[in-house]
């Protein structure tokens, strides 16, 4: 009896041993398990980071990723500083790229997070003494979001780059995207602001104006030194519809530049000034030929069948293109058999030609032949 007492109680002992090991082995898995876990998630930091280090496209699609969680943020909790690599050329690059992609509510939400004192005094540092390459990208992405404040050190870089047309171009884009008027005024008035861009190119600028274009073209056109500024003033009157202009640019009809006074013809032309008309319609007897077909158009825009004669005396020019704008008019008009009469009667081969090739044209294209 007394042995198995003995017994019975090393075997009670052993249980509860038993027991508290149990215990404290499944405290142990479950600390285990939380730390396995919280490695795990700092290991795929750090892995990230390195990715990041070594792999550009990691780095651009993390940026990518948290700049667009930012602009889902509300505005007045939108902030950068938890992005790695924000303050970075790579940095400004991806913000300028999300940029373009974002929706109104979403680029105002990203404005406020740029505009922040710690971020804001970075671009202006980087503006103003960084290398043309951060610059080109600093300025697209003030132009994008619209953000002010920094016009000053924009035109400060056409003097330090004064030979670079992509500076020019992507500041003076900035610059009309933010609709600084009296600022765009007073440098493309200036005759030591050598203009650097094409006409394509700088009419697209105009295309980007942010604010009343009549106002801006009014207040520019009369000031312009450089002919393709003047030129795209009028070219931005015709895309504007800004017919309470038209005065202003009537005297450019005898412009000593040939592309100036094209560019008035078929402005006036397009707007509908019947005022224009007597001049438009001497200017097609001009020697140079550019000038007759641009006549012949805007005749053909302002009273075609008013100018029925003039335009008919055009289809017996001795160039190809002045009759064929000349026949292009005449179609159009209702009095075809007058028309067809006329030109059998003036025995002009090559008119006859011309309006019966354009008759036809118009016929397939109206899917009026077989």
């Amino acid at each position: 009896m007394y042995y198995q007492e003995v017994i019975q109680q090393i075997v009670d002992w052993m249980l509860q041993i038993m027991a508290g090991l149990l215990i404290v082995f499944t405290l142990v898995l479950v600390a285990l398990h939380f730390v396995i876990n919280a490695t795990q998630a700092r290991m795929q930091r750090i892995k990230r980071q390195v990715l990041y280090l070594i792999n550009a496209n990691a780095k651009i699609e993390y940026l990518r990723g948290e700049i667009y969680n930012v602009a889902n943020t509300p505005e007045k909790h939108a902030s950068l500083r938890g992005i790695h690599g924000i303050r970075s050329q790579r940095g400004v690059q991806v913000l300028e790229m999300v940029s373009r992609e974002l929706n109104s509510q979403q680029v105002n939400a990203l404005r406020v997070a740029v505009e922040a004192d710690w971020y804001s005094a970075y671009l202006r540092k980087k503006l103003k003494s960084g290398a043309l390459d951060t610059v080109l990208l600093i300025t697209k992405l003030i132009g994008q979001l619209q953000i002010p404040g920094y016009t000053s050190d924009i035109e400060k870089n056409f003097m330090r780059w004064p030979k670079d047309a992509m500076v020019q171009e992507i500041g003076l884009l900035t610059l009309f995207m933010l609709g600084q008027r009296e600022q765009v005024i007073r440098l493309l008035s200036d005759p030591q602001f050598r203009i650097l861009l094409s006409f394509r190119t700088l009419h697209e600028l105009f295309l980007h104006y942010h604010g009343d274009c009549a106002e801006f073209y009014k207040m520019l056109f009369p000031k312009a030194q450089d002919q393709y500024v003047r030129r795209a003033c009028i070219r931005g009157i015709k895309d504007n519809n800004c017919e309470e202009l038209c005065e202003m640019i009537l005297p450019e009809l005898s412009s000593p530049h040939m592309n100036v006074r094209l560019e008035a013809m078929r402005t006036l032309g397009r707007l509908g000034y019947t005022p224009a008309a007597g001049t438009i319609r001497e200017l097609t007897r001009h020697e140079a030929w550019e000038v007759r077909c641009a006549a012949v158009d805007a005749l053909a825009s302002l009273d075609c069948e008013g100018c029925y004669d003039t335009i008919l005396q055009c289809l017996y020019d001795r160039v190809w293109w002045v009759r064929f704008h000349a026949a292009e008019a005449l179609a159009a008009l209702p009095c075809r058999d007058t028309l067809l009469s006329d030109v059998r009667t003036s025995g002009d081969r090559y008119a006859q030609e011309m309006l019966q090739y354009v008759i036809e044209r118009d016929e397939i294209l109206a899917g009026g032949v077989a």
